[in-house]
């Protein structure tokens, strides 16, 4: 994975990894802006079910997690209640989806902006 992670898809210019914004973010303020952007319970964010109109948001939630306050890995795992293997894997998962879905990317970037704003 290289260290600036840029996608480009109809004028979105978003630029990655590398940029650790500096807001006062934790988790659990991610994981129930993406809970409520997704029309969700925010327990559903770290919750056992695996149901894919859960487990999306939730991998965008780690995904953002990690842009948006470099945790570990593990840390991130401990937080969502997962392994980090699959926060790895989920955070792999969104990035590619971003490449290859108008959808998710706009979604991504939408709640960067809020988060990040």
């Amino acid at each position: 994975m290289s260290d600036c992670l840029q996608l480009t898809f109809q004028g979105f210019d978003l630029h990655r990894r590398g940029h650790r914004e500096r807001r006062n973010l934790n988790t659990r303020q991610i994981q129930a802006i993406v809970a409520k952007f997704y029309h969700l319970k925010t327990e559903d964010m770290y919750g056992p079910r695996r149901l894919r109109w859960i487990a999306r948001p939730r991998q965008i939630a780690m995904y953002l997690t990690r842009e948006l306050t470099g945790h570990s890995l593990p840390r991130i795992g401990r937080e969502f209640r997962r392994d980090h293997s699959t926060v790895h894997h989920g955070i792999h998962l969104v990035e590619e989806l971003c490449r290859s879905d108008p959808e998710t990317l706009a979604a991504v970037d939408a709640l960067y902006r809020r988060l990040a704003g």
